[in-house]
């Protein structure tokens, strides 16, 4: 495949609160671990200077006739990240605010495209994935508000 598979992740330490890891994803992520991880909120230019530490960072200028990869993009993504990270570990309600926000999302696709089936059977496939994945949110997100309106 083209490109250069990359990880992005948030988990909350304990004693540090909340962290970000960056690296190379898919099987370089298992086999190598070739990752770092950040404390938010962080720039783009740390972001891109973390990822100049990697040990496959040569991957980055393209190998082999590949393409260079976008740091900046991807350094900027992750500086963007980071900030959601750091909202999400001190705001529950900014969670479920989100959640809510992508329900209502993949909710009007889902509705776009049951009305685009209308009008074309080709699309038939689109509703048959669309339809559980929108299940699905709307399931985790009711059992995660549940959860927490049942500790207060």
């Amino acid at each position: 495949s083209e490109g250069v598979e990359m990880i992005i992740g948030m988990t909350t330490d304990e004693q540090l609160g909340p962290m970000v890891t960056i690296g190379f994803g898919g099987y370089y992520a298992e086999a190598m671990n070739d990752a770092v991880t950040l404390m938010p909120p962080f720039s783009k230019e740390a972001a891109k200077e973390a990822l100049g530490s990697l040990k496959m960072k040569t991957l980055f200028d393209g190998y082999r006739g590949s393409k260079p990869v976008d740091l900046d993009a991807f350094s900027e993504f992750a500086s963007r990240f980071s900030l959601i990270a750091l909202v999400m570990s001190t705001n529950k309600e900014g969670i479920h605010k989100i959640f809510a926000y992508v329900v209502a999302l993949i909710g009007l696709i889902n509705i776009v495209v049951s009305f685009i089936n209308f009008a074309d059977t080709s699309t038939w496939e689109a509703t048959f994935v669309i339809t559980p994945i929108t299940y699905i949110v709307i399931s985790i997100w009711t059992a995660t508000l549940g959860l927490d309106l049942m500790k207060k």
